[in-house]
């Protein structure tokens, strides 16, 4: 009945169907909360639009005085200028639709590496290889204590990913609802704000991909470990448990360091 229990445990916390999970709360475009989360974005947006759109007359007059004072307003400043104009009107017009493209990349890169047939079956494949060499490795009262240690560290696993996917989902919101005061200034090409603020977005949305390796990559890792009947495998496959969970709540810094 203990080893029965401890099974049970080792079967939970090394099931590739928590990534379904993962999958469905983590997708911006198609996830549980889609139509909800958007709602809200939307609203705050097309209040602050507003002001994007009056502070681009602002910073082009700024732009236009500072390259006048320097008496360096030449045709081809002044083409920069205007391209810059153009750049604010278009981008703070369209951010919503130039957020979801950047989703529509991570997301569906994100999905295939989820969704991946081959993976998922090795994955399981090893999973089930790996609870036999355990169970053939450990005696029963030790297999009990370590697989109860290897469930709870599962679910910490999974608590360290919602609070990641849903930090993420909060990053693009507050990003896409202020966009238009960031992006009303797109007159230093691409040191200016707005440029920066459109580099952020697309980081966060990157996020997804992140995510998705890291899960995926972390699973077939434990499973892994716990084929190898040596000495000290199980504790590398408890500390890659916890190395997932830190890799999650990290992947929104990392996202941000490629850009």
């Amino acid at each position: 009945i203990m080893f029965g229990i401890s099974k049970s445990f080792m079967e939970s916390s090394l099931s590739m169907k928590y990534l379904d999970d993962i999958q469905k709360w983590l997708f911006l475009n198609t996830g549980a909360y889609k139509e909800g989360f958007w709602g809200a974005i939307q609203s705050a947006y097309s209040f602050i639009q507003v002001i994007g759109f009056a502070l681009i007359a602002t910073f082009f007059l700024k732009a236009l005085l500072t390259e006048s004072a320097k008496e360096n307003l030449t045709i081809e400043t002044l083409g920069k200028m205007m391209i810059g104009l153009v750049l604010a009107l278009a981008v703070i017009t369209h951010i919503p639709e130039i957020t979801n493209a950047f989703l529509k990349i991570s997301e569906n890169a994100a999905g295939y590496i989820l969704s991946d047939e081959t993976l998922t079956k090795d994955g399981e494949s090893a999973i089930t290889t790996a609870v036999e060499a355990w169970k053939k490795e450990t005696p029963n009262p030790i297999a009990f204590f370590q697989a109860l240690l290897f469930y709870v560290l599962h679910q910490i696993c999974i608590i360290a990913f919602d609070f990641a996917i849903i930090s993420r989902a909060l990053d693009i919101g507050w990003r896409v609802a202020v966009a238009p005061i960031s992006c009303a200034d797109m007159f230093e090409g691409a040191n200016s704000p707005g440029v920066k603020h459109l580099k952020s977005i697309f980081g966060s949305a990157l996020v997804a991909l992140i995510m998705a390796i890291i899960a995926k990559a972390g699973a077939l890792l434990v499973g892994g470990f716990l084929q190898d009947t040596t000495n000290g495998s199980f504790w590398m496959a408890v500390a890659c448990q916890a190395a997932i969970a830190g890799a999650a709540i990290g992947a929104n810094q990392k996202a941000k360091e490629i850009l």
